[in-house]
């Protein structure tokens, strides 16, 4: 007797998107440039904290500089951009279709709040390298307390 093996998610927010990705990996394997939905793909990351600064590497290889966005706040960084497609002759067929391309986003949750006049990002040899200085949190304000 065959049995169906199902799983109830906890967090039903996922299930679409586990649905939509395995339907897209399904069709992509029979043709690489088929896309059911409009997904972002994730690229690679790296973060390294020390005391007074947090940096953030990505993987984005291929990728013109102008094609590449960074936004922040205090607590959240988002980089988000395109990676545009390779051409081939059109006479072949892929045998093996890994590397993505289209738009692909990462946003991180930093674990201290930064300095936004301070934030830099540089694009080198494929890396994207964005550091973040930690706000100065240990100062000590004295308040004035007024008699009404």
């Amino acid at each position: 007797m065959n049995h169906i093996r199902i799983r109830i998610e906890k967090d039903l927010s996922t299930v679409d998107q586990e649905f939509h990705r395995t339907i897209d990996n399904m069709m992509r394997m029979m043709n690489p440039h088929f896309t059911l939905t409009q997904h972002a793909w994730r690229p690679h990351a790296d973060i390294f904290e020390m005391d007074c600064e947090i940096t953030i590497t990505l993987d984005l290889a291929g990728i013109d500089s102008s094609d590449i966005h960074v936004e922040t706040d205090q607590r959240t960084l988002k980089i988000w951009g395109i990676r545009r497609e390779q051409r081939h002759q059109e006479d072949g067929t892929y045998l093996l279709a890994e590397i993505p391309s289209g738009y692909f986003e990462r946003t991180f949750t930093l674990s201290s709040p930064i300095d936004l006049e301070t934030v830099t990002a540089n694009y080198a040899q494929g890396f994207l390298h964005v550091r973040l200085k930690k706000r100065v949190c240990d100062i000590v304000h004295t308040i004035p307390v007024h008699s009404l």
